[in-house]
């Protein structure tokens, strides 16, 4: 799908982050449909991360799901772009050398400036062009908190609370 902009390591496949241009586009950037597509494929073994660097008054559009279609849980992360400029991101330090990380907003352009930030300090990012308000055309998206899929992950997550629960009194 991204053979172009794709370097091999060892382990797995990484999108360049070196090549960037300086400019308001970014040479390594997917549109909503491709990033749709790995939304809905995402495995829990693929070595990637979607980070959402809204400041809260620009959520209004929505979330990406918890669960994709398959129901495998996402690795989603939000740290404001504020909180990213400060480098707030203890959070992104696990992944730094081992994942691809696909950085988006609202619009667009503070997610540009997330990549390159990111970038600089040695992560392998990819951004979202257009952001979410061009993504939410191609992917239905929910409501943190008013959402059945919230619902959905919560009983999923009790499930397995109990299954561990249940398998450490009858063993």
């Amino acid at each position: 799908m991204f053979g172009r902009l794709v370097r091999k390591t060892p382990s797995k496949q990484i999108f360049t982050s070196a090549v960037r241009c300086y400019t308001n586009e970014l040479d390594c950037a997917v549109s909503s449909s491709e990033f749709k597509e790995l939304v809905d494929n995402f495995e829990p073994e693929q070595d990637i991360v979607f980070l959402d660097v809204r400041e809260d008054e620009d959520t209004t559009d929505g979330f990406l799901p918890t669960y994709n279609s398959n129901g495998v849980k996402l690795r989603n992360i939000r740290i404001p772009i504020l909180d990213l400029i400060e480098m707030q991101i203890h959070e992104l330090e696990q992944y730094k050398d081992t994942h691809q990380i696909f950085v988006y907003c609202r619009g667009g352009n503070k997610s540009v400036a997330a990549t390159r930030i990111l970038d600089l300090h040695g992560y392998n990012t990819v951004n979202l062009k257009g952001g979410i308000s061009k993504l939410k055309k191609v992917m239905d998206l929910w409501k943190q908190g008013s959402d059945s899929e919230t619902k959905r992950g919560e009983e999923v997550e009790a499930f397995f609370e109990a299954m561990k629960l249940n398998d450490k009194y009858h063993h």
